[in-house]
């Protein structure tokens, strides 16, 4: 095969082939979203020896509506090298009207005007992320049928997130599933009655942010068969209601 008539082969694959972009470091909750910053390599002509030196990344903000209905990307920086951001990039904080963050720099990006600018978070921030274990508070005897069963906490090793009408909690376990158990989410009443149950489909969980209305989670769905790609989803699921929406990441 001629060398001009590969490349516009090569080309032409490329064009056709659905941009994928991987997430950076643990998602925040952001006003009515969940923020993740995620990369993704640029496209060049493919060369032997591979030369990754000459790799280039863009970054871009991935908001997700915890309503499960909206999903923005907000582009920050192309033509990056992976040392330019991949030691740094990380959330700050939500101010309520912005969320801070460093991608390649100290970046505000205001989700009510869509303005992105650079900006310092105003306090300081502890690196050290919760991890799920820190949201699982001990369930006693809510549900003697549940497997592995806990309380979602509010806070990290804090209280258990209680709902109202009626009078109630969540309740994370697992599935029976023989092979590749998956988590589980079930709104109990204080006599272990289970209101609804949710299933994540998420095998390995990586991060559970609770909030008021939503409770979030980020992990890897169980796989299809043993040796598959697991990529990072996104669930959400509505406290009162037990609806869930599933979002690629």
């Amino acid at each position: 095969m001629k060398p001009a008539l590969l490349l516009l082969i090569t080309l032409a694959a490329c064009a056709t082939k659905p941009e994928s972009h991987t997430p950076i470091g643990d998602s925040m909750i952001a006003g009515p979203f969940v923020a993740t910053l995620v990369e993704s390599m640029e496209f060049r002509i493919p060369v032997v020896p591979a030369r990754p030196e000459n790799d280039r990344y863009k970054l871009a903000l991935l908001l997700h509506s915890l309503d499960g209905k909206t999903r923005r990307t907000v582009p920050i920086k192309s033509g990056l090298r992976a040392g330019d951001f991949m030691h740094t990039a990380r959330m700050f904080e939500d101010d309520g009207q912005r969320l801070f963050f460093h991608a390649n720099e100290p970046l505000a990006y205001n989700y009510s005007s869509g303005n992105l600018s650079i900006a310092n978070p105003p306090h300081p921030r502890s690196f050290s992320t919760p991890k799920p274990k820190d949201f699982r508070g001990k369930a006693e005897s809510i549900c003697n049928d549940c497997k592995r069963p806990a309380l979602l906490l509010a806070k990290p090793n804090g209280a258990p997130q209680n709902l109202a009408n009626p009078d109630s909690q969540l309740l994370l376990h697992r599935s029976n599933r023989p092979i590749f158990g998956t988590e589980l989410v079930s709104r109990a009443t204080p006599d272990g009655k289970l209101l609804w149950t949710a299933d994540t489909n998420l095998q390995d969980v990586d991060q559970i942010i609770p909030t008021a209305t939503h409770t979030v989670f980020i992990g890897r769905e169980a796989p299809a068969r043993p040796d598959a790609f697991r990529p990072a989803v996104l669930v959400i699921i509505d406290n009162q209601t037990g609806s869930i929406s599933t979002h690629p990441l």
